[in-house]
């Protein structure tokens, strides 16, 4: 009897992925991880574009108050960015998971994907500014 070896049919590079998770914290799959390791980003500033469905993440000065901290895995399997807050201001229900395709603009030098219809109505509500406190 002789055994026939089995090719492999998938392949562990992934294109870029993220995750937008139950508990609020976007993920950034190891791809995207080994990105932005590469170019030593520590902070991101959340753009939206409410026409288009779009978000995207810009690398920012770590002093950037508007910034939001990448936390990475050890090995740069994963990344994440905990962003529960903002996404429920922009309509997140925080009921799925989702997987997003996402594309890096290396000229940009920004992350962007499609916002995912969630919520009851699928909308998205646009970010408010918030007021300062003086002093």
């Amino acid at each position: 009897m002789a055994y026939t070896i089995f090719e492999k049919k998938f392949s562990r590079e992934l294109p870029p992925a993220v995750t937008i998770t139950v508990a609020g914290r976007i993920g950034l799959n190891a791809e995207l991880a080994r990105i932005f390791r590469k170019n030593a980003v520590e902070s991101v500033l959340f753009l939206s574009d409410i026409q288009e469905r779009k978000i995207a993440l810009r690398p920012t000065h770590k002093k950037d108050r508007h910034s939001y901290r990448i936390a990475y895995a050890p090995d740069l399997s994963q990344a994440f960015v905990c962003a529960r807050g903002l996404l429920k201001e922009i309509g997140w229900d925080g009921k799925l998971h989702y997987r997003i395709p996402a594309q890096w603009d290396e000229k940009k030098c920004l992350l962007e994907f499609k916002m995912p219809k969630w919520g009851d109505k699928g909308e998205i509500v646009p970010v408010t500014a918030r007021k300062q406190k003086a002093g």
